[in-house]
């Protein structure tokens, strides 16, 4: 049966080193490693060889960030590790150098968004078409503070929308997979883990809001 796992947190948090273990478990040497990164500066170019060197020299490796659903399609690998979705939607955001954030339109940006979650759709899709185990891994951006520039403000949007519709997915996979017994009281222990990291993750956006508002209120 296919599987989905999501492993997210803020910049630098160790969410890479725990998605290879993750794979490993499941996929033992039979993965295939998603590498969305472009190396556009030594920064870049240091982090790609530090992750290079940690991973399983028998584990395949696709670089890219397009029509990954039909990269799961052509691979015999069963273990799928994506790193990462942020870079990706940044990837995607820069496609055309000569365009201009600060006078895009609505319409531009509603299509950007469109195209990085039909991305991210039609991988799972193949994931649960070929029966594979898929592990992504994207940045937490919603909890900060609302970014001034327009820019930032997209790409927290789409990178946020994107997390939403892959939390969205994983959802429903237990529901569906972990369906709850007729006049049960109590729920099924992944639906118990689910509920409770979505409590926790509530409580730390609430958390987070007060904050801000108690800023705003500060500088009133």
């Amino acid at each position: 049966m296919s599987k989905v796992i999501m492993v997210t947190g803020g910049s630098r948090s160790g969410k890479s080193v725990i998605a290879e273990q993750k794979a490993k478990e499941y996929g033992k040497r039979s993965v295939l490693y998603l590498a969305t990164a472009i190396p556009i500066d030594d920064d870049m170019k240091e982090r790609i060889r530090m992750h290079q060197e940690r991973r399983d020299p028998e584990w395949g490796t696709y670089e890219g960030y397009r029509d990954l659903g039909e990269v799961v399609k052509n691979t015999e690998k069963n273990t799928i590790l994506l790193d990462c979705v942020t870079v990706m939607i940044t990837n995607i955001l820069f496609e055309e150098e000569e365009r201009d954030f600060d006078k895009i339109s609505a319409s531009e940006v509603e299509k950007l968004e469109s195209e990085v979650i039909k991305e991210l759709t039609n991988l799972v899709k193949a994931i649960r078409d070929e029966d594979k185990t898929l592990i992504i891994v994207s940045n937490e951006v919603g909890m900060s503070i609302v970014p001034s520039y327009r820019l930032g403000r997209i790409f927290s949007d789409i990178s946020g929308k994107a997390n939403q519709v892959l939390a969205d997915k994983l959802k429903a996979d237990l529901m569906r997979s972990s369906p709850r017994p007729s006049g049960a009281g109590t729920s099924t222990e992944e639906e118990s883990e689910y509920m409770a990291f979505a409590k926790r993750s509530g409580k730390a956006k609430a958390q987070a809001n007060e904050a801000a508002a108690k800023v705003m209120d500060y500088y009133k």
